[in-house]
């Protein structure tokens, strides 16, 4: 679902739109622009059961979430997110990475963070509910450190990049809560194995993934 296109809107509202929607899609954030003179945005919703993906298409931004947004939130997003076409440059506060173009993220969007690019990008992402992925918090932050370790990662950054791309379609299907679930097995499977978490949590996590993690790979 559309949520905000700038191209509809005059240049003088299109700072308070894009920012009012990314705060109620995602987060709370303020936003600076590249280019305020000439910035568009296109902002997308879908809902894949307990799931939801947001992708953002716009020109150069920085979204600040600051410690005091961070405080009166009370929900606790788990993302995981794939930058389109630029480098976008994510700070929290334990460091600051650059990733490219299908590099896969993983972020506790419900925390203080500096997130951004420049020129044309986008940011697709599958948005989970902390407690879908029934994990303990520090296993989700050790993995945002070291995702790429995990021998899932490229297994499940082409799954989310698939999802993510082809929301639409599937969340227009009878199958597409079943493609939510699936989804955040394999999220919570890849946190797990990244974070090198203790035996029996990773073969729990294993095992419930297998039949997502054998289609996604026929797939």
């Amino acid at each position: 679902m559309l949520v905000l296109n700038t191209d509809d809107l005059p240049i003088a509202d299109r700072a308070e739109s894009y920012q009012s929607a990314v705060s109620a899609n995602c987060s709370s954030s303020t936003v600076t622009f590249e280019q305020a003179g000439r910035f568009r945005a296109e902002l997308h919703v879908f809902e894949l059961g307990p799931a939801r993906v947001f992708n953002i298409d716009a020109s150069g931004n920085t979204l600040r979430r600051t410690p005091r947004m961070a405080r009166q939130m009370n929900e606790c997003p788990i993302v995981l997110a794939l930058p389109i076409r630029t480098t976008n440059r994510f700070s929290w506060d334990r460091g600051e990475q650059t990733y490219g173009p299908r590099d896969l993220m993983l972020v506790d969007v419900s925390a203080p963070y500096v997130y951004g690019w420049s020129g044309e990008g986008a940011s697709y992402a599958f948005h989970v509910d902390y407690e879908q992925l029934g994990l303990p918090m520090d296993t989700i932050r050790t993995a945002t450190r070291v995702l790429h370790r995990s021998p899932l990662y490229t297994l499940v950054r082409d799954h989310i990049a698939r999802v993510t791309a082809d929301a639409a379609t599937i969340a227009a299907t009878p199958v597409a809560a079943q493609v939510g679930l699936a989804s955040i097995a394999l999220m919570r499977a890849l946190i797990v194995s990244a974070a090198d978490a203790d035996a029996e949590e990773v073969r729990d996590a294993m095992h419930i993934s297998l039949a997502a993690r054998v289609q996604t790979y026929v797939h």
